[in-house]
């Protein structure tokens, strides 16, 4: 197979050229269209009927704005698509008890994956995710709301899944000090002390780790360190979904 259009994204670049393809020369249009739906990217290919070869590719970022007009046609489409599965997304799983910001949130997701993690597996120690993961566009959640699964793909609208793995515990400390590295509530500091559910951790015993795979791979070489690894295929959104169905079930509020 060859490659006859390149569709990037994640890094919130805007890009729109063409590269050459390295097997007969011809130019590949390459696009990435920002972030926010601030451009949509719009890549067009030719094809000769016959031969199904594409003979002539073009790409462009197309700025979006309050002065844009509407296409009715888009529009419609778009709607139609919101009915259609308005029946999953629109299902409340619970009410929300207090304020909740960003912050809060994201601490609470990790305690979530934690408390799954914990009930489905054995011998969970800790749980690991990465604070842009849960979106500042979702928040802030306000004492009275209710939460939907449409809320939960706001918070985590990428298709992340978790990873099982054996970590050292000085392996489990250099994680812990990586910036952008949320780590779940049962892991506590006193005077520079780490302790794992009150136990002192050991920096040379193998404790069991929960990592979302968007982590994992951020830092393969050190996660990479670790023994027994295991791609669960689990999606953490849906964990998210799951302990917020919890809150309701239980005749709880979330309260973060």
């Amino acid at each position: 197979y060859e490659v006859d259009a390149i569709i990037n994204a994640h890094t919130h670049n805007t890009t729109a050229k063409k590269v050459i393809r390295s097997s007969d020369k011809k130019f590949v249009p390459t696009i990435q269209s920002s972030s926010s739906g601030e451009n949509v990217g719009v890549t067009t290919l030719i094809f000769d009927k016959e031969t199904s070869d594409v003979v002539e590719a073009n790409c462009k970022n197309v700025k979006m704005g309050p002065k844009l007009e509407k296409n009715e046609e888009v529009e419609n489409f778009v709607n139609d698509v919101k009915s259609s599965y308005a029946h999953i997304f629109d299902r409340e799983l619970c009410e929300v008890g207090t304020n909740i910001s960003r912050l809060t949130g994201t601490t609470w997701a990790a305690k979530a994956l934690y408390n799954y993690s914990s009930r489905e597996m054995d011998d969970v120690s800790i749980a690991f995710i990465n604070s842009g993961g849960i979106r500042a566009a979702a928040f802030p959640f306000n004492e009275g709301d209710i939460v939907t699964v449409n809320d939960a793909y706001s918070l985590m609208p990428f298709d992340n899944t978790l990873i099982k793995v054996r970590l050292q515990g000085k392996i489990i400390k250099n994680v812990m000090s990586i910036g952008d590295v949320v780590y779940s509530g049962n892991i506590t500091i006193d005077n520079g002390a780490i302790y794992i559910n009150n136990e002192l951790i050991n920096d040379e015993e193998y404790y069991t780790v929960i990592v979302i795979d968007f982590l994992y791979d951020k830092y393969e070489s050190t996660f990479n360190t670790g023994i027994d690894k295991e791609l669960t295929g689990i999606l953490y959104r849906d964990v998210l979904i799951k302990e917020f169905e919890i809150i309701g079930n239980n005749d709880e509020k979330w309260l973060g």
